[in-house]
């Protein structure tokens, strides 16, 4: 089930989209990779930093369920989950499964209902990724019944029948979960408004996988661009793409990420997946989102954030979690990679602490904050999960400077702190061989 959860947003994003995703292996030292973190400790692997393909990911999850001593669908119910899938009587079959997965031990049970349901899921979005249910259940029949250890065809056409059968009866066969419903819902909604902005052309989505994004040049007015995207394209590629636009070399540019009704912005590391960032505002309130952009611009406008070493730093800031409105003053530092929030001005007693490759900051605030500086830094965690509720009112956390000078500061250490080895993005290479 843990390996279900750190893995399923990944492959349901970018996954559903990947031509082939299950069919195509992965790179085979990357998977040993995943399949290391996972047994070692599955709670800290982290999957969406841009280091691993979809691919590399499917495939060790298929790996790590073959691998099991005991299958995913138990030895003992094998047989009685066969002759359950030959029952003519749709209704029947439907009350007999959820009969049997009943019987399950609770890890096994949540575990494989929450994989049918990536699984079906894929399905869903077969014109883009081709993998039809038979497609998918033949791959992994073999995974969730360890057919490998068994021999003869029939062995696997019966996995198959029963494997395509679970996926086609899956919302029937287990309860409705309305936030994993309404988290699908969502992540459709997202791939299909991001892709068609600002003309709506809805023949922009591609059966290879890939859609289409609007990227503005230097501001919401400027001329836009449709530009294609896949999983792996990243801001750099974009800003290459552009350039002649623009008129600028790619190494004199930068995207960036304008969110929360324009009040929020940030420049987004040459390295990142455009996808990724813009899935992410799925998980967003909408009112939050509706209103998101990205923008090219002159990256000589951030020229004042570019520091040349990292170097700790603190003070005394005023600061308000997405908790509370209220401003309160903190001593802060940042050093060895964390952001630390204090309640001693000697820095002695820790209140919390965040890793910096952990968070995205962005310039600006939510306004009806109302902070007592204008000079601010609103941050939120990289997977991109926020969401207003009761408990947790505002967007973000929010750091208020006492000047512009010390805000551009502590962004510049945090903004090197998170990429010490490859700040700004390289010059274009040209083959001269081909010019």
């Amino acid at each position: 089930e843990l390996v279900i959860s750190n893995i399923y947003d990944m492959l349901n994003i970018l996954g559903s989209m990947s031509k082939g995703i299950y069919r195509l292996s992965g790179t085979s030292s990357n998977v040993n990779e995943i399949l290391t973190q996972f047994r070692t400790d599955a709670w800290s692997t982290q999957l969406t930093q841009g280091k691993y393909t979809e691919h590399d990911v499917a495939t060790a999850l298929k790996r790590f369920f073959r691998d099991l001593p005991e299958p995913l669908m138990l030895r003992d119910e094998q047989e009685y989950f066969h002759q359950v899938s030959l029952v003519k009587d749709r209704q029947e079959r439907i009350r007999m499964y959820k009969a049997a997965f009943d019987q399950f031990p609770k890890i096994h049970y949540n575990t494989i209902r929450k994989l049918l349901g990536h699984l079906q899921f894929i399905v869903s979005q077969s014109d883009k990724n081709q993998m039809t249910v038979d497609n998918i259940a033949s791959l992994w029949g073999v995974t969730l019944m360890n057919t490998e250890a068994r021999s003869g065809e029939s062995f696997n056409h019966k996995d198959h029948i029963l494997v395509a059968d679970l996926i086609n009866l899956y919302t029937e066969i287990f309860p409705e979960n309305p936030k994993e419903i309404e988290q699908e819902k969502v992540m459709l909604q997202v791939l299909k408004k991001y892709s068609t902005q600002p003309h709506g052309n809805l023949n922009n989505v591609k059966a290879s996988g890939e859609f289409r994004v609007w990227i503005y040049l230097h501001n919401k007015k400027g001329e836009t661009y449709n530009i294609a995207i896949g999983p792996q394209k990243t801001a750099y590629e974009i800003c290459s793409e552009l350039s002649v636009k623009i008129k600028l070399p790619v190494h004199e540019l930068v995207l960036e990420e304008l969110v929360l009704n324009d009040n929020l912005i940030r420049p987004i590391h040459y390295t990142e997946k455009v996808l990724d960032i813009v899935l992410k505002w799925g998980y967003w309130d909408d009112a939050d989102r509706k209103d998101n952009c990205l923008i090219l611009s002159p990256l000589e406008k951030y020229n004042v954030y570019m520091v040349d070493n990292i170097k700790p730093i603190e003070g005394e800031l005023r600061f308000a979690d997405s908790k509370t409105r209220n401003f309160r003053a903190f001593m802060f530092a940042v050093s060895h990679g964390n952001l630390s929030c204090y309640k001693d001005k000697m820095c002695k007693q820790l209140y919390t602490s965040w890793k910096i490759e952990d968070i995205v900051w962005y310039i600006g605030n939510e306004p009806k904050r109302s902070p007592p500086s204008k000079h601010t830094l609103t941050f939120i965690t990289r997977d991109g999960r926020v969401s207003r509720s009761k408990s947790s009112h505002w967007f973000g956390n929010v750091l208020a400077f006492g000047d512009e000078a010390f805000k551009v500061l502590w962004a510049g250490i945090m903004w090197k702190t998170a990429h010490p080895r490859e700040f700004l993005p390289p010059g274009q290479h040209i083959n001269i061989m081909n010019t």
